[in-house]
């Protein structure tokens, strides 16, 4: 059995993190049998000390990416699709540049943000602490990730300018699946599971932002995502049964 270390729910997401999204989505999307377990406290576990990483008998395996290229090579490529090596490599380039762009776009929105900060992502994760942890630890983690944003380059835009290269992020998923089921054409790759996360992410957070606004005010990404939710929805039902 397959176990797939998370976050854990948050807000009304299965999870808060995209990366954790796109596993979750995947394993659902191969019908390979898995189960989840969630708690940070999992992190020192990890082989790349972060989440998600599954383990699958004696093996563990960190980072999203290299998650998918084992479970491909060990039980072969359940999601598959059929798809041209032209098709799945632009599919490749979207996932990419969801994970290495649009998601700093995300960090800042939650992250850094003054007002999404305080009123919802520090409640939500570090409301419970006791004092004067709660005070401590947010400051800590929020100071961190500011200097992964100016070391990535993100942060170095002001918040105008990284709303914007978000939106063209988003602007090229939407262009990329146009009137097609699913992003590559009529049924799933691999890449929808990270293209869902992402969107999900962005639209179904609690965090008002100018992305979210994005995407629920597209057609297509908003059909997308509801003909996801039923594939996983039936990826559920079938693991149940």
């Amino acid at each position: 059995m397959i176990t797939l270390y998370q976050f854990g729910p948050a807000w009304d997401l299965e999870d808060p993190s995209p990366f954790c999204l796109k596993i979750l989505y995947y394993l659902r999307l191969s019908g390979l049998p898995f189960e989840t377990v969630a708690s940070t406290r999992n992190l020192r576990n990890s082989p790349k000390g972060k989440l998600p990483f599954i383990a699958d008998g004696e093996t563990i395996v960190g980072d999203s990416a290299f998650i998918i290229d084992y479970l491909k090579d060990t039980y072969g490529d359940g999601v598959g699709g059929g798809y041209t090596a032209e098709q799945l490599a632009v599919g490749r380039a979207a996932a990419r540049m969801l994970e290495e762009s649009t998601y700093w776009s995300v960090v800042y929105g939650r992250w850094i943000d003054p007002n999404n900060w305080e009123q919802i992502t520090k409640p939500e994760f570090f409301g419970k602490l006791p004092w004067p942890l709660k005070s401590i630890i947010p400051a800590f983690l929020q100071r961190g990730l500011r200097r992964s944003m100016h070391g990535q380059g993100m942060g170095r835009h002001t918040s105008e300018e990284i709303v914007a290269i978000g939106q063209r992020d988003l602007a090229a998923v939407a262009e990329i699946l146009g009137d097609k089921p699913f992003l590559l054409g009529p049924v799933p790759s691999e890449f929808d599971a990270t293209v869902h996360a992402f969107l999900v992410c962005t639209a179904r957070a609690p965090h008002p932002s100018p992305l979210k606004d994005y995407v629920l005010a597209q057609p297509n990404l908003c059909s997308y995502m509801e003909r996801m939710d039923q594939r996983m929805a039936d990826a559920r039902k079938e693991a149940a049964a």
